[in-house]
């Protein structure tokens, strides 16, 4: 049965959404003076497009069977921070203004969004795995902008980066428990009433 209309306009939105954060991401990778900057963009770019990639997954399952599928989470020691080099599709001008501190503290904004978003469409969810799906990627949002956070207040204190030292330690992973029950607080629905829905349709 094919997608509800509904469901295809949000994974079309999710999908814009995380391309316009790959171009970002990119782009502030190709200006970055620093080596630390240029490894944390490159790796949320990375990651960004594997949203993109996952997205256009679920709305090609949705287009053709009206399921959803599982997705397939991130993860900062996997992702190649090189691999937006591979995509010629923003300025590499060094001419345009650009400022690391900035270009963290607009991104944190944007992930924060991107997160609240994808809380909003996990708490939305008719359905078990849509709700999962999208809690998944709300939890890789929360990650990312928590990981700018604790970057730019480093930066604010003493100006260092310590991106690669965070990295070498072991990359921080999401939390998809922690965001399950951040979307538990503002969802109609327990995940054991939306089993119970799908049984009965």
């Amino acid at each position: 049965m094919p997608a509800a209309p509904e469901t295809l306009k949000a994974l079309e939105e999710a999908r814009a959404s995380a391309e316009r954060a790959f171009h970002a991401y990119a782009g502030a990778s190709s200006k970055a003076a620093s080596k630390q900057a240029r490894d944390l963009f490159g790796r949320l770019a990375a990651w960004e497009m594997h949203h993109f990639e996952e997205i256009d997954r679920a709305s090609i399952a949705q287009s053709e069977l009206g399921a959803w599928v599982d997705y397939v989470p991130g993860d900062f020691e996997k992702l190649d921070p090189k691999s937006s080099d591979r995509k010629d599709t923003w300025d590499r001008s060094g001419a345009q203004y650009f400022n690391e501190m900035e270009a963290l503290a607009s991104a944190m904004e944007n992930e924060r969004a991107c997160y609240s978003m994808y809380l909003g469409l996990a708490a939305k969810a008719k359905e078990a795995r849509e709700r999962d799906y999208w809690t998944a990627i709300a939890s890789e949002e929360d990650l990312h902008a928590k990981v700018l956070r604790e970057q730019l207040d480093g930066l604010k204190v003493d100006g260092k980066w310590t991106w690669l030292e965070v990295l070498a330690k072991g990359a921080p992973k999401a939390s998809f428990a922690a965001t399950r029950m951040a979307v538990s607080l503002i969802a109609p629905l327990s995940t054991s009433e939306l089993q119970q829905h799908k049984v009965k349709t």
